[in-house]
């Protein structure tokens, strides 16, 4: 899996991404570790540098420079760059890496600062699908309503848009088939 991530060694959010590559069973193990991350382990999702790996040896910082690492909203739209953390992560056929069922799983985590980059961070045509899910944080609710108000002010011609993130095309794109006509018992 190829995937874009702030470097390491960078206090700074918007520069030092680089392009890395991941074996998919990785990113999914660490997609389910930051997602299963409870509320109480509160974690600080602030701008941290880490310059070495003995600052992760604390799990709390672990886990947050993951989250920081993975779950990323995107700084400057339309430049063509690769997103950056897992919005980004494309397998070697330009396919994405993570699905809407692990978008489900990071926006459900207990862990509040979580659920809302979760929000922040999910591809557009997830959103939709992200906000019929049953036990969403109320945090990570209001930050996708509050984001897809966002993208339709942006928008040239805001029933398009919201028509086009709703179509047979983009609900195929959440992974759950096309459902027609009841259930056969």
């Amino acid at each position: 899996v190829s995937l874009a991530i702030r470097s390491p060694s960078s206090g700074d959010a918007a520069g030092a991404i680089e392009l890395v590559r991941v074996p998919y069973h990785v990113l999914r193990a660490c997609l389910v570790l930051v997602g299963n991350w409870s509320e109480q382990d509160s974690i600080d999702l602030s701008n941290m540098a880490i310059s070495d790996s003995a600052a992760l040896s604390n799990a709390n910082k672990a886990c947050a420079y993951l989250a920081q690492s993975l779950i990323v909203p995107p700084l400057l739209k339309g430049t063509g760059m690769q997103l950056p953390g897992a919005a980004g992560a494309v397998f070697a056929d330009g396919k994405r890496a993570v699905s809407v069922e692990q978008w489900v799983m990071l926006a459900k985590s207990r862990c509040n600062q979580i659920a809302k980059l979760a929000a922040l961070s999910a591809p557009d045509i997830f959103l939709p699908r992200l906000l019929l899910c049953c036990g969403i944080s109320s945090v990570s609710l209001q930050s996708m309503i509050d984001r897809l108000g966002e993208m339709g002010s942006a928008s040239p011609d805001l029933s398009k848009y919201y028509t086009q993130l709703l179509s047979p095309s983009a609900v195929s794109e959440w992974g759950s088939g096309h459902q027609s006509g009841g259930r056969r018992v």
